[in-house]
């Protein structure tokens, strides 16, 4: 259960749960495809959350607000790119939320780094690394 689409499905699993989605899916901005881009969620009766998703080695990682969110989830390891891997992830979970919104690290397990960026938000762990995997 660590490969990226069982991790997906658990992923989506939880925004069922979590926000009553009737819909998960993914929608480029550029291209219009579902194959890949932003995820989305669609709740019938009331206004659909911003959502974001992160997966990592046995861990995926969902994030939703009223507003831009993003969330960003790494092994912890040697720096990217010459960039150390904490300050990596807060740099793709902003650049996740499209907008200048606060970051915040993660409590994640050991083995992990990560940070979510935006306000009010509301966030979970899914898969076999997940603290209830």
């Amino acid at each position: 259960m660590t490969d990226r689409a069982a991790l997906r499905e658990l992923a989506h699993d939880l925004l069922r749960a979590e926000v009553g989605a009737t819909t998960v899916g993914r929608l480029c901005p550029r291209c219009g495809s579902g194959d890949h881009g932003r995820p989305y969620v669609v709740t019938p009766g009331r206004p659909a959350p911003y959502v974001s998703l992160s997966y990592a080695e046995g861990l995926v990682a969902v994030a939703w607000s009223v507003g831009p969110v993003g969330i960003d989830v790494e092994d912890d390891g040697p720096p990217v790119d010459g960039v150390d891997r904490s300050l990596f992830s807060a740099s793709e979970a902003r650049f996740k939320a499209g907008t200048d919104v606060p970051v915040t690290a993660l409590e994640l397990p050991s083995g992990y780094v990560g940070t979510v960026a935006g306000t009010e938000v509301t966030w979970r762990l899914a898969g076999p690394a997940a603290p209830d995997g």
